[in-house]
């Protein structure tokens, strides 16, 4: 089964020395996004992960080329050796190219080794080695021309060539090799201690000279800096810095002359602070703007002063400004909380993002940094940043369901025509989707960014860094598919509904193996056998054993059974309803009632809606019950019988007074049927903060609201046998 992984946007601390262009000689990556080396690039976004069995070598992962023009490009400076790296091809590759390149400048490329469907392994991964000219300084891996299926590269690494009788150069600071043309930090620090390597076998390296050059060069310099040093030796060296007039960034150019024939001159550039910070940016990002606006995502975008700063950082507030500001000399990672504002890109240039866990009808707010300086001399631009918002759309519903009827007497038939058939995706690819597109989000863990996604059922969060791995988490089946009558099919794994998205959602492994296939219900058995978060296993009032998930699930959960019932019930001739037996050891089955009263209780979110909405974009339908709540009364999930249709929305006749108020309402409601009524009360950001259910007789109804709320506007939802109806709702005390 496929499956993909996103590429996680590296943010590394700064490092003595800080990352480089280009990276020395050996180097090797193991495919893990989330490691990606110094010198190396990539625009993949897909990796094979566990569970993808016979697609890494050793350990997950490895990297996926699922399209034409997806990459992985070395720079280094040392002469290289060889390239090593396992190869496979997907089943399905067929008349695409893949090849492997190398470049002295990399603009003008030169064929290593191409794979075509004729010579590429498509059952196991292959070991190849490839001799690399010396001249050469890049190395590409490039899914040149692709007609069908992925090429799957794993444990890559470029050896340095054996060093021979000339002399050969390297300068390290402590133990980090500095590649010629990289930035060293030196800091405030008067005095830095570094080395110069003769690699070379019978030949002295001579250095002809050392100059200074750049707008602070003269308060740079050299002591002990060696003429030369016999082969296979090192000599140790100072570079001093005396930094003058004004505190901030000092920077200058090393250059080194020298008898090495590939590295004349060796070139450092340096950075040095006066004081405490580097100098604070004079100009701000420029051109902030939002683009791919939907419910569920958007991209902030932004553009490079004249005056470019080193670094920026964006922080994001929801529903109010960005009050908050960055401290100077602090570093701050991608996940990280500066009072209620988080922090949602670092980057070196303006760019084009997408930040994690955008919802439906939520103002985000975002301001951009600008700042100098690395790791513990940062200065920020705090004055007049920039700044702007974004709205998100309360849903995209649009006019998806303009053919439907609910008093038609095939409203059931039109809804699930509506709904089936759909788009197939893999099961194997919800993290790709969902995981890495919707439900995670960032975090900060031990100083190190990471990401987050929440069990469903228990609320624990689960913290990760990529790629997401299914180790401690299940693609949860909430209608279970031991209950789908097409378990038993030998290519179930392969249809429809296996693999619905509306129907998984990310559960632990703990809570999962808990829940198996046990129905869904309200456990009233104190204590109860087991319990995990915010669920629980336990005997209901019938003394069945049933799983009750945290409150904020139940709802998603009943509106997911009902759509999988209407979806795919009557497909190949079989019957889709809620299961009245399941076992011996369950001799009973999901109980329909509380599922409606979930859907009644736990009302649609801002979350769900928006998880709704990007699940239509990949998977091409939505479920109705997120949609139209009300709609859920039309249908008997026992046997799918259709039973009365109403029109719901019209049963309810309600008003609602005084308004605005001081919290004391009277309400007027008119019922079709005998039953009880939910009524909740929201603040404008999705709230719940009153809830009550009153019994409501058929006919006209009054009941007396008092409530201790603060002024504000508000929405009061009822909903009941009749149906679903909101209201505004003024208080102003």
């Amino acid at each position: 089964m496929k499956k993909k992984i996103t590429l996680f946007a590296i943010l590394m601390a700064f490092t003595a020395i800080i990352s480089f262009a280009q990276t020395t000689l050996p180097t090797s990556w193991a495919c893990d996004p989330a490691a990606l080396p110094n010198g190396w690039t990539t625009n993949l976004t897909d990796y094979y992960n566990s569970g993808s069995a016979g697609f890494f070598h050793n350990t997950a992962p490895a990297c996926k080329f699922n399209s034409q023009g997806k990459f992985v490009m070395i720079n280094f400076t040392d002469l290289p050796g060889t390239v090593s790296y396992w190869i496979r091809g997907t089943s399905g590759f067929a008349g695409g190219t893949f090849t492997v390149e190398e470049s002295v400048d990399g603009s003008t490329w030169t064929p290593v080794h191409v794979f075509t469907d004729a010579n590429v392994n498509k059952n196991v991964l292959v070991n190849y080695t490839d001799n690399l000219t010396s001249t050469s300084r890049y190395v590409r891996f490039m899914y040149t021309t692709k007609v069908s299926e992925n090429i799957c590269i794993d444990d890559i690494s470029i050896t340095q060539a054996t060093p021979g009788p000339a002399a050969w150069i390297s300068i390290k600071n402590g133990t980090t090799t500095i590649p010629t043309g990289s930035q060293l930090i030196v800091g405030n620090a008067p005095a830095t201690t570094l080395k110069v390597i003769n690699s070379g076998t019978d030949s002295t390296l001579y250095l002809t000279s050392s100059n200074f050059t750049g707008t602070d060069a003269s308060m740079f310099g050299l002591t002990g800096f060696p003429s030369s040093v016999p082969a296979h030796d090192s000599v140790t060296f100072t570079l001093d810095f005396t930094p003058t007039g004004a505190d901030g960034s000092k920077t200058a150019i090393l250059t080194i002359g020298n008898s090495d024939p590939n590295k004349n001159p060796f070139v450092i550039n340096l950075y040095g602070v006066k004081g405490s910070f580097a100098t604070e940016p004079t100009a701000k990002a420029i051109n902030v703007h939002f683009t791919y606006q939907k419910t569920f995502q958007h991209n902030v975008v932004f553009d490079d002063p004249s005056a470019k700063p080193e670094h920026y950082i964006v922080l994001r507030s929801i529903d109010t400004p960005v009050a908050d500001e960055p401290v100077d000399g602090t570093t701050y990672k991608k996940g990280a909380y500066i009072g209620t504002s988080q922090v949602v890109m670092v980057c070196d240039s303006g760019i084009s993002f997408r930040p994690l866990f955008v919802v439906p009808g939520t103002i985000y707010y975002y301001k951009i940094f600008s700042f100098n300086g690395p790791t513990g001399y940062e200065n920020y631009l705090t004055t007049n940043a920039a700044a702007d918002s974004v709205i998100t759309a309360d849903n995209m519903i649009g006019t998806y369901y303009a053919t439907i009827n609910p008093a038609s007497p095939t409203f059931k038939a039109d809804l699930h025509n509506l709904i089936n058939p759909h788009t197939t995706l893999y099961y194997s690819d919800y993290a790709t989707y969902l995981i890495r597109n919707y439900e995670s989000r960032d975090t900060v863990v031990a100083n190190t960014s990471q990401k987050v996604v929440t069990c469903i059922y228990s609320g624990y969060p689960t913290v990760y860094t990529d790629p997401f791995s299914w180790s401690s988490m299940n693609r949860e089946h909430t209608f279970c598919q031991s209950w789908m009558p097409t378990v038993g099919y030998s290519n179930f794994q392969n249809m429809p509904e296996y693999s619905d998205y509306h129907n998984l959602f990310p559960a632990s492994t703990t809570a999962n193996s808990h829940r198996s296939d046990i129905p869904l219900g309200v456990v009233v058995q104190n204590p109860p056998d087991w319990t995990y978060g915010g669920c629980k296993v336990g005997n209901d009032t019938a003394g069945n054993k049933v799983f009750e998930p945290r409150d904020e699930q139940k709802g998603d959960a009943a509106r997911a059974m009902m759509y999988m019932l209407v979806c795919y019930n009557g497909v190949g001739g079989e019957l889709w309803k809620l299961p009245d037996y399941i076992s011996g050891f369950m001799p009973y089955g999901q109980d329909e009632a509380v599922l409606k009263a979930w859907n009644i209780s736990d009302p649609v979110d801002n979350w769900e809606m928006g998880r709704n909405d990007y699940i239509q974009s990949v998977q091409d339908n939505r479920n109705p019950f997120v949609d139209s709540v009300q709609w859920v009364n039309a249908f008997n999930f026992s046997d799918m019988g259709q039973g009365i249709v109403r029109n719901s929305l019209s049963d309810f006749s309600v008003v609602v007074f005084p308004s605005p108020s001081d919290g004391d309402f009277t309400v007027l409601y008119d019922c079709r049927n005998s039953g009880q009524i939910q009524i909740n009360i929201t603040s404008m950001d999705g709230q719940l903060v009153f809830t009550t259910t009153q019994a409501c007789t058929k006919g006209t109804n009054t009941i007396s609201l008092s409530t201790a709320l603060p002024s504000g506007l508000y929405m009061m939802r009822l909903a009941g046998d009749g149906g679903v109806t909101t209201k505004k709702v003024l208080i102003n005390k």
